[in-house]
């Protein structure tokens, strides 16, 4: 690979002019310079136009595109794929940041060992202005298909940078409206399923923000796409045993008790009742499910709500 590649930073964005300088900013001030920026509008009704068109009138390196993407963000990305040149591909949302030498990390990796597929780093939570957590994605070690199913998703798109030729193979993202605010999920199975190789870089090179207009705001719809995929994927799964069905349970039944909670957060306590009940009947030894039913009896919450 090239010492120095083109690296393709791909920006949705829909109605984000308040934000979206922040991204653009902090991809400006990378320390590593051989770099595009793809921002795909969603025909914004704000001011977006104008924020990002005082940007890419002075800097070549930024193309703006408007592109009808029907709310689904995965065609949004997959579009800014199929107009960018550069021969690793970086995502980041309109809402998050970089830090200066995010890129210059990533690339050396790269640089390293061309026998990685795509790398992920930290990133810091900044809740409504405020640093509150650290995000730590892995593991360290292999990452398998097995882990990402029967685990979770240990990957955050504004962290990825992969190689834009496997993206390609593998068709991008679905643009099914079935893995709506979860499409990238999908996609790391896909990649997984694949043999391709993650690398996990234990720094913090980005803030994943939270705002209250997110693209993952809407936890619920997430969490039933999500439910849907790994039922495609795990029916698609050879080799099953009576160890994959039990994992596979206790996997369904955790997504139900976290929908069961976005429910409850959102004052829905009939639905997240039905939930809760829906997880039990799937696999009926999860302690957690009993706790979150004495939980829902006594109007408790248990950790602050996340809005992304």
């Amino acid at each position: 690979m090239d010492k120095s590649p083109l690296v393709s930073i791909i920006i949705p964005t829909f109605n984000n002019a308040d934000l979206i300088t922040f991204a653009i900013e902090s991809v400006l001030a990378q320390t590593y310079t051989n770099y595009e920026a793809i921002i795909i509008d969603n025909f914004s009704n704000d001011n977006t136009d104008d924020v990002v068109a005082r940007y890419a009138n002075v800097n070549p390196r930024i193309r703006y595109f408007k592109y009808n993407n029907q709310g689904l963000v995965g065609r949004a990305r997959n579009y800014g794929v199929s107009q960018c040149t550069g021969s690793l591909i970086a995502f980041l949302d309109s809402d998050d940041v970089w830090m200066p030498d995010k890129l210059q990390f990533v690339v050396s990796r790269f640089n390293e060992d061309d026998g990685i597929d795509l790398i992920c780093h930290w990133e810091k939570l900044r809740d409504m202005g405020t640093v509150t957590r650290d995000l730590i994605y892995g593991p360290v070690s292999e990452v398998t298909f097995k882990k990402l199913l029967f685990s979770e998703n240990k990957l955050s798109p504004s962290a990825v940078t992969m190689k834009k030729a496997l993206f390609e193979e593998l068709s991008g993202f679905d643009p099914n409206i079935e893995v709506k605010y979860a499409e990238d999920y999908d996609f790391w199975l896909r990649m997984t399923r694949h043999g391709c190789r993650i690398e996990f870089i234990p720094e913090f090179l980005g803030e994943f923000r939270i705002t209250g207009k997110n693209f993952g705001n809407n936890i619920d719809q997430q969490l039933i796409s999500m439910r849907k995929i790994i039922d495609k994927h795990y029916k698609q799964m050879d080799n099953k045993t009576i160890y994959t069905d039990i994992l596979y349970r206790k996997k369904i039944a955790s997504v139900y008790m976290s929908q069961a909670w976005a429910n409850f957060r959102a004052d829905k306590k009939n639905d997240a009742y039905r939930l809760i009940f829906s997880g039990l009947s799937v696999w009926p030894f999860s302690i957690k499910s009993y706790i979150s039913i004495i939980l829902f009896l006594l109007n408790k919450d248990f950790k602050p709500k996340l809005k992304k």
